[in-house]
């Protein structure tokens, strides 16, 4: 009986560092606490079911943007391979919708540029500005992009988005 208290106690210790995890962004860290929770006290799944089921697209999104940060140290290192790979997985760990899509593509057009893909860089960015029309960073990478392939009259028109003479 005493091992039950201790169990019962220790889970909902773990509980309680779960929400702490969730509240400092630690997503991945709250669904151990809770899986650990629920394995010392079983009857604790029903309640924690839906924690877990709305941890899921915070769990990628934290993942993403370990991605995210791992291809742009590769980048600031020049292993620009390396880097469009890490971007790659982190745009594709993303959940539908996330506000971080066009950020990420603008950093892997930037990467693109770079290896001197400057089409599929464009393609990137136009898909940024899809989701959000006024990032003037998509904008930015799009003139660069224009600018690799010698397109003078489309980098204008971005440059002039950005510099506010439309």
């Amino acid at each position: 009986e005493i091992d039950s208290c201790i169990k019962l106690q220790t889970a909902s210790q773990k509980i309680v560092e779960a929400h702490a995890a969730m509240r400092s962004g630690h997503y991945q860290a709250a669904d151990e606490l809770f899986r650990s929770a629920i394995r010392l006290n079983p009857e604790k799944a029903s309640s924690l079911t839906s924690v877990q089921a709305a941890l899921i697209p915070l769990i990628k999104t934290e993942s993403a943007q370990g991605k995210q940060k791992a291809g742009m140290n590769a980048f600031e290192e020049k292993r620009f391979k390396e880097a469009l790979v890490c971007l790659d997985e982190a745009l594709a760990l993303l959940p539908d919708n996330s506000p971080h899509f066009p950020s990420y593509l603008c950093d892997r057009a930037c990467i693109l540029c770079e290896l001197k893909e400057f089409t599929e860089a464009i393609s990137n960015c136009e898909n940024a500005l899809r989701s959000q029309p006024d990032f003037g960073l998509a904008h930015l990478r799009l003139g660069t992009a224009y600018f690799g392939l010698d397109k003078l009259d489309s980098i204008l028109s971005h440059q002039k988005y950005l510099i506010g003479d439309e």
